[in-house]
C-alpha cells in the first residue's frame, strides 16, 4: 500500500518542526497533503513554500465551493479532507500541525501493524500532551504529577449514560456537547492544567536527550473497548476501509467525537493505541490560552528536530567513476537516492582521495575490485558488493555487511553459494538477511572455508529514476519502429537475444545496439533511446558456454534467478516490462509479459505493446518498491533493526 500522510495547516511555528521530520522520512511517503485551514498569510506562503520546494511529493490543498476558496470554516475543511482520503490500496496516517516530534517507527513498524490489522477503525500511536494518554502515563508510573488525571475512570461512567443516545441515533450529525460537558470529555487536569502539560514534556524532552523515550512504550497494544475519546492528534486509517464505514453511516462530522465515539459504538469495532512508536503533540487550544508559547517547549522541540538522528547520516560511495564500468551505475543510483533524502553524500575512488576529510561514522558502500584505497574507520560502517576480502573489514569497522547476489544458488569465480531464504530474515520483497559463520560462499574459499562472523544481503538493484520521475505520460510518447538496445550481451554473442532478433527482422522491426564498455553514453541519450525504443525487453541468458563448461555458473541468469535492473528501468521509463525471466516475473507480482521462449516471447508482448493499463500498474510497483530509495531503505533496515 502507498501511505498518504495529511495535515491540517496550520501555525508556522509549530509546522517548521513538523516539515523537519516529514522531509526527513520522505522516503516512506507517496504523498503529503497539506489541507490549508486559516486566513493569516505568513502561515499559508510557508506551507505554500514547502510545498514549491518538495513538488516531487507534497501538495496544498484548497477547499473550494463555486468560486470561493473557504479558509476559515475548519469543520468544512475536515470533512472534506476525510471524503478525498478514502483511496484502494492506500493507508493515511493524519498529522496535526503541532506534531513536533517523532522517530521512523511511525513510518515503518506503526504502519506495517496497521496495514496488516485492520479490524481497528483508527489506530493511534502513543502521544505525548494526548489527555487520554496522559492518563495512561500516570497509570503505568511514567509520569507522576502534582495533580492526578481521572479522566480514564470517569469516562466509563460518561459513556456508559450516553452509549445508548449515541447508538439510537446512528447516522444522525451528532454533536458532542448536546449530551455531554465538556469536563467529560476533555480532562481539566491533563487538558486544561498548563502546569501538568509543561512538566509531561519537559520530562519527556529530557528522556529524548537521554534516550528513554521507550519508556513511554506500552507493554501490550491497548485496545479502547470504552470508546475512550483520544484526540485524533495523530491516527491512521485505510482508505478502503473508510469508504466502506462512511457508505454505512455517512459523511464523517464533526470528525474527534465521530471517530473517537461514535464510530466505535455503531460499528462495535474499537480503535486502538500501537504501544511502540511515540509522537508529541505540542498543545490543545486551551494550554496556548494559557500560557504555553511563553515556555522553551517549543524552542527545544525545534533545535532536537534540527539534529541529525543517531545514524550513519554521511555517505561515501567508494568505487568506479561513472562510465568507467558498468557497476558505476549503480554506484550513480546510490549516490541519486542518498542526496535525494538529503544526506550528505561523496562518490570518492582509489584514485580520488581527499585530503583532510572526516571518515568518522560514515556508512561506505563499495565493491571489492574497487576497494583497495577505501580507508578503514573504526566508527563506521560497511556495505561491500563481492567482499572478496572479509577479513579487511571484521573486527576494524563499527559493522560490516556484504551485499550479494539475490540468486538461488552462485557459482563462478567470485562466489559460491547456495541461498537458503528459509535461514534469512526477510527484510523486503527483494532483500534478505543472513549472519555468516565462514568465508565459504567466496569462491576460492569454499572448499576450504576458515570461520567467521560476518553478516550479508542478499538484494537486486533498481531503476535509476526517483518515484516522482516515473511519469505515466512517458506511456504515450512516440516509439520508432526500432528496437534500440544498449548493453554488451547482443544477437551477435547471446542466442537469447537472437531468436528475439530474429521475430524483429521477420517483423519489420529494426534492432539497433550499443556496448557501454565501447562507447558509454550519457543517461538522457540511453534514456531517450529506450523511450523511443518499440518495446524494451529484458533478456536472461542461459550462460557462456565456455563457463558453463567448466562447471560455473554466474552468467546463467536464466537458471539461477538473476534480476537485472534493466527490467526495472524500462517500465520506469514508460515501457511495457517484457522479460524471460521467471524470477523477474515473480517479483514483479506477474504483472509483466513473460514467457521463456524468446520466439514465443516477441508475438505475447507486440500484441500488449498498447495494454496502459498493465503498464501504469508495471510502473505503480516498480514506483513503491523498486526505485534506489527502497534499497536505501533496506539497508538502513538492516543498520537499525537487525542486531549483531
Amino acid at each position: 500500500m502507498k501511505l498518504v500522510v495529511l495535515t491540517f495547516g496550520g501555525r508556522k511555528c509549530s509546522l517548521e518542526i513538523l516539515f523537519t521530520y516529514i522531509k526527513r522520512y520522505k522516503i516512506h511517503i507517496h504523498e503529503y497533503r497539506i489541507y490549508v485551514a486559516t486566513t493569516i498569510k505568513e502561515d499559508i506562503d510557508y506551507m505554500e513554500n514547502f510545498a514549491k520546494e518538495n513538488s516531487d511529493f507534497v501538495k496544498t490543498v484548497y477547499l473550494t465551493v463555486g468560486n470561493k476558496v473557504i479558509l476559515n470554516d475548519r469543520e468544512k475543511i475536515w470533512d472534506y479532507a476525510y471524503k478525498t482520503c478514502q483511496e484502494d490500496d492506500t493507508v493515511y496516517l493524519k498529522m496535526d500541525d503541532d506534531i513536533v516530534y517523532m522517530d521512523e517507527t511511525l513510518f515503518t513498524d506503526f504502519i506495517k501493524y496497521r496495514v496488516e490489522n485492520r479490524d481497528p477503525p483508527l489506530l493511534y500511536p502513543v502521544i505525548i500532551n494526548n489527555h487520554i494518554q496522559s492518563c495512561i502515563f500516570e497509570r503505568n508510573g511514567v509520569y507522576n504529577p502534582v495533580h492526578k488525571s481521572n479522566i480514564l475512570e470517569s469516562w466509563k461512567q460518561t459513556y456508559n449514560r450516553i452509549r445508548p443516545h449515541v447508538q439510537n441515533n446512528q447516522n444522525k450529525r451528532l454533536r458532542i456537547g448536546d449530551f455531554t460537558r465538556d469536563t467529560e470529555v476533555l480532562c481539566p487536569i491533563a487538558w486544561g492544567n498548563l502546569n501538568y502539560c509543561y512538566n509531561l514534556q519537559t520530562q519527556f524532552l529530557n528522556d529524548i536527550e537521554n534516550g528513554s523515550v521507550a519508556k513511554y512504550y506500552l507493554k501490550d497494544n491497548l485496545i479502547l473497548s470504552n470508546a475512550e475519546p483520544v484526540s485524533i492528534n495523530v491516527c491512521s486509517w485505510v482508505g478502503e476501509d473508510l469508504r466502506k464505514i462512511v457508505e454505512k453511516y455517512g459523511d464523517i462530522y464533526y470528525d474527534e467525537p465521530w471517530l473517537a465515539i461514535y464510530l466505535p459504538t455503531w460499528s462495535g469495532r474499537s480503535n486502538e493505541i500501537y504501544g511502540k512508536s511515540v509522537v508529541s503533540h505540542y498543545s490543545y487550544y486551551k494550554q496556548r490560552e494559557l500560557g504555553l508559547d511563553t515556555t522553551n517547549l517549543l524552542t527545544r522541540y525545534f533545535s532536537y528536530s534540527t539534529q541529525q538522528p543517531q545514524t550513519n547520516r554521511k555517505v561515501i560511495i567508494w568505487g568506479f567513476p561513472l562510465h568507467t564500468h558498468t557497476h558505476s551505475y549503480i554506484h550513480y543510483g546510490w549516490v541519486k537516492g542518498f542526496k535525494h533524502l538529503g544526506y550528505e553524500t561523496h562518490w570518492f575512488d582509489d584514485k580520488n582521495i581527499p585530503a583532510n576529510f572526516d571518515f568518522n561514522n560514515c556508512l561506505f558502500i563499495t565493491e571489492g575490485y574497487a576497494d583497495t584505497k577505501i580507508p578503514i574507520v573504526e566508527s563506521s560502517t560497511y556495505f561491500v558488493h563481492i567482499a572478496r576480502n572479509p577479513e579487511k573489514y571484521i573486527g576494524k569497522v563499527k559493522r560490516f555487511v556484504e551485499i550479494r547476489y539475490l540468486v538461488d544458488g552462485i557459482k563462478d569465480c567470485n562466489y559460491n553459494y547456495v541461498l537458503n531464504k528459509t535461514a534469512c530474515t526477510k527484510i523486503s520483497d527483494c532483500t534478505y538477511y543472513e549472519k555468516l559463520h565462514d568465508n565459504g560462499g567466496i569462491a576460492r574459499h569454499h572448499a576450504n572455508p576458515k570461520p567467521m562472523e560476518y553478516e550479508c544481503i542478499y538484494t537486486c538493484w533498481a531503476t535509476d529514476l526517483l518515484p516522482h520521475e516515473i511519469i505515466e505520460s512517458n506511456i504515450y510518447k512516440p516509439k520508432d519502429r526500432c528496437v534500440y538496445w544498449f548493453g554488451s550481451a547482443n544477437h551477435m554473442n547471446t542466442r537469447e537475444i537472437a531468436l528475439f532478433y530474429n521475430e524483429c527482422m521477420r517483423n519489420g522491426i529494426q534492432f539497433l545496439t550499443n556496448d557501454p564498455w565501447r562507447n558509454p553514453l550519457p543517461f538522457n541519450v540511453v534514456q531517450d533511446y529506450t523511450m523511443k525504443s518499440i518495446m524494451s525487453p529484458d533478456f536472461r541468458s542461459s550462460g557462456d558456454p565456455n563457463k558453463v563448461a567448466i562447471g560455473e555458473t554466474g552468467t546463467c541468469h536464466k537458471q539461477i534467478g538473476y534480476i537485472a535492473c534493466r527490467l526495472l528501468k524500462s517500465i520506469s521509463y514508460g515501457h511495457l516490462g517484457i522479460t524471460n525471466s521467471k524470477h523477474a516475473y515473480e517479483l514483479l507480482e506477474k504483472k509483466v509479459v513473460y514467457n521463456d521462449n524468446e520466439q514465443q516471447l516477441f508475438y505475447d508482448a507486440y500484441s500488449q505493446l498498447q495494454n496502459y493499463d498493465l503498464i501504469k500498474e508495471q510502473m505503480r510497483i516498480v514506483r513503491e518498491k523498486h526505485t534506489f530509495l527502497n534499497r536505501i531503505q533496506d539497508l538502513l533496515d538492516v543498520i537499525s533493526k537487525m542486531a549483531l
